[in-house]
């Protein structure tokens, strides 16, 4: 199994309309069909608590170009629950609302665009709605490792938070706190740009002549989720070099690995030492871990064994033979688009991220809803539907990816 990211890149002057995007509330407000015809799109279904609100007319609208991209002294789009934040044209069809905070987790928002506002002539609105997404966070524990190749004493301990939404760097780092024999332990972090994967680091973790434990506790709390935890790790003794964990690992890469209280020896060859239930292996060693990567796919429960010949970096071996299971999750096929709602295209281009699971191919395809079907298409979809779409469309793209490529283009 294989789990990537490819990107296609598509230009665009049309509408795409991607199945699948978003999942919405069944009790979300209906357009108002009789003014659809003076908007293309607008933001819909579920979208992050920092996004802003765009809506897309159908025709240029007459504007000054000091116009575009100065707040509007008047917003012409209002919100329940009320929205604070400003109007502005990002270009002569384009008009975005810039919350002036985080929207409220979980949170559905009706949006009214007054026309009255806009044209002289129109005395009419139009209703939207779209739902904030809720926020939440899993905790990845990596587990143990030596800091360096020399020093035995030191240790580090590392782990992920994964957030459902986006959220601020500061506030994650309060959510991750470890203590050992009831001294602070320093927890350094490294954050993704898409500010939902975080890595930690716990450090300065010491070994000393006989076991000891750390306790690792989380909240959510910070980031405003009701959930916490804890967990005690033991912390092997300086002259107890064991296997400490192994796990499968199942994302970009899909290996088992090991790990170890101790570097092991770098001239040392792994063969026949450390064995799987599984042919045409091979080793990668990185201090205190060990990535087992095999030539096939991983799949179900396998048994591994670790012999007494294993060698840490002082020449020690293993005490006694070590064995144990790890189980690799039979995934299904499956593709999908990284996040969520209608989206509106650019002159510059659109960079759609896919992941794709146990699948060699992906087939992108972009429809194109015309400007003169659009009613039709709204009497039986919200923008983000995708019923009849050959009776009011018809596909302008379509390309096979295979997941070797790390982009396409058209």
């Amino acid at each position: 199994m294989r789990l990537r990211t490819v990107s296609a890149t598509v230009i665009v002057s049309c509408i795409l309309l991607f199945i699948g995007c978003s999942k919405t509330s069944s009790q979300k407000t209906k357009p108002d069909h009789q003014q659809s015809t003076l908007i293309s799109a607008y933001t819909s279904g579920e979208i992050s608590r920092e996004s802003k609100i765009r809506v897309l007319f159908s025709q240029p609208v007459a504007l000054d170009s000091s116009s575009i991209r100065t707040p509007l002294n008047q917003s012409p789009i209002s919100f329940s629950p009320s929205i604070k934040g400003t109007a502005q044209w990002t270009d002569n069809r384009t008009l975005e609302f810039r919350p002036a905070e985080r929207l409220k987790s979980g949170q559905e928002y009706t949006a009214t665009i007054n026309f009255s506002r806009l044209f002289k002539t129109e005395d009419k609105k139009f209703t939207f709605s779209f739902t904030a997404m809720t926020q939440s966070f899993e905790l990845q524990i990596e587990g143990l490792k030596s800091k360096n190749q020399e020093d035995l004493r030191i240790q580090q301990f590392s782990g992920k938070i994964i957030t459902a939404d986006s959220d601020l760097n500061p506030d994650i780092e309060q959510m991750v706190t470890a203590t050992q024999k009831g001294k602070q332990l320093p927890v350094i972090w490294n954050h993704d740009s898409d500010k939902r994967h975080h890595y930690f680091t716990i450090d300065s973790i010491h070994r000393s002549e006989s076991a000891s434990e750390i306790k690792l506790n989380w909240t959510g709390k910070p980031i405003g989720v009701d959930k916490h935890g804890s967990e005690q790790i033991t912390i092997p003794a300086l002259q107890s070099f064991t296997v400490v964990s192994a796990r499968a690992v199942q994302g970009a890469e899909t290996y088992l690995e090991l790990r170890f209280s101790d570097p092991l020896d770098k001239k040392q060859n792994l063969n026949g030492l450390i064995r799987v239930e599984k042919s045409d292996i091979r080793f990668e060693t990185d201090n205190s871990i060990v990535k087992i990567y095999g030539n096939s796919s991983w799949s179900g429960t396998y048994n591994i064994t670790v012999e007494k010949g294993v060698r840490n970096s002082m020449k020690q071996k293993l005490s006694d033979i070590w064995k144990s299971t790890v189980t690799f999750e039979d995934v299904k096929p499956e593709v999908r688009f990284i996040g969520k709602g209608v989206i509106i295209p650019t002159t510059n281009g659109l960079t759609i991220p896919v992941e794709a699971v146990n699948v060699r191919a992906i087939i992108v395809e972009a429809t194109r809803i015309f400007e003169s079907t659009m009613p039709q298409f709204l009497q039986i979809n919200d923008l983000e539907g995708y019923d009849e779409l050959k009776r009011v469309g018809r596909i302008v793209w379509k390309k096979v990816v295979q997941l070797d490529q790390k982009t396409v283009k058209p």
